[in-house]
């Protein structure tokens, strides 16, 4: 499923879907909130894209230990807003985008954030976009989306 062609835009989450409406309807880091609900969490690098100003990675989020996706991510990073050495890190670890950000001490702010619905295989997928800018210059840091999987598998994975 491409994350670069949202489905409906919609002015909030259904009440229906509680965890997805707790993971996505917030303007801080998903890091924090995906370890609230779910614990630790690794991500798998699925593809990249590395140009000259920018870093396009495709990832699956999982907790730690747990083969279940419970999202997929495309980050569009601009590297100009990133110190030496964290795409490396990004690369080479399973750390979350925003833990390393943290562990950089790099504080951001979102803005922009809109929520939609996919339908897949006859079930409905939340998802947010959003832009992360630093908080430091307000510069643009990514574009972030963030594609959850259908609320009776989030339900599952909850340990």
């Amino acid at each position: 499923m491409s994350l670069t062609t949202p489905g409906t835009t919609c002015d909030h989450i259904s009440e229906d879907a509680p965890i997805s409406k707790r993971l996505l309807q917030h303007d801080t880091l998903m890091t924090a909130k995906l370890t609230e609900v779910f614990g630790e969490m690794i991500a798998h690098q699925t593809d990249f894209l590395d140009g000259d100003d920018t870093f396009t990675r495709r990832s699956t989020l999982h907790r730690q230990g747990h083969s279940a996706t419970i999202l997929n991510a495309r980050l569009i990073i601009r590297k100009a807003s990133l110190p030496d050495g964290f795409l490396e890190n990004l690369q080479r670890t399973e750390i979350l985008f925003g833990q390393l950000l943290m562990n950089h001490g790099i504080s951001v702010q979102m803005t922009d954030r809109k929520v939609y619905t996919v339908k897949d295989a006859d079930q409905i997928r939340w998802g947010r976009q959003l832009q992360m800018l630093r908080a430091d210059s307000g510069d643009l840091l990514a574009i972030i989306e963030e594609l959850l999987v259908p609320e009776a598998e989030l339900l599952r994975i909850i340990p």
